[in-house]
């Protein structure tokens, strides 16, 4: 469980972050929890954009915005990731 300098998941993102992060080689680096306000209900995780190393992440809670990546080499579980939060980019 690689979490990088932030370790706190808000209590809505807990089993997405968690389901996440028992996946065979992925590993969550979380970002900076923001305070703002947003139109996804809480608990919603919605992939940014693809990078090199997986995904970049933006996690929505009661309380505001966290960003994070998912970091993962392996095709497959990228595509199930992929499947899950129903992204089409």
């Amino acid at each position: 469980m690689a979490r990088g300098k932030h370790k706190t998941v808000p209590r809505e993102l807990k089993k997405n972050i968690n389901w996440l992060e028992n996946k065979l080689g992925v590993k969550i680096v979380l970002g900076i929890s923001e305070c703002a306000r947003h139109k996804y209900p809480p608990g919603h995780i919605r992939l940014v954009e693809k990078t090199g190393a997986g995904f970049r992440a933006r996690g929505y809670s009661g309380n505001g915005v966290i960003d994070f990546f998912i970091v993962c080499r392996d095709e497959e579980i990228l595509e199930l990731i992929r499947a899950k939060f129903e992204v089409s980019f």
